[in-house]
């Protein structure tokens, strides 16, 4: 795999993260019990927010 930029690798993380995320809700869905997000980890949690597909 080619070396990844900086800017690039955050990309990279925040999909993956979003990615288990969603997976994780999708596996609550299928068991019929309630999701709750709170927010987005991280340095500065305000920046990240805490929005998950458009909703919060």
């Amino acid at each position: 795999m080619n070396e990844l930029f900086p800017e690039q690798k955050q990309v990279l993380e925040e999909y993956q993260a979003m990615n288990r995320v969603l997976d994780i809700q999708g596996q609550y869905e299928q068991s019929g019990v309630a999701f709750f997000f709170k927010q987005w980890g991280g340095k500065n949690k305000k920046k990240a927010g805490r929005e998950l597909n458009g909703r919060t």
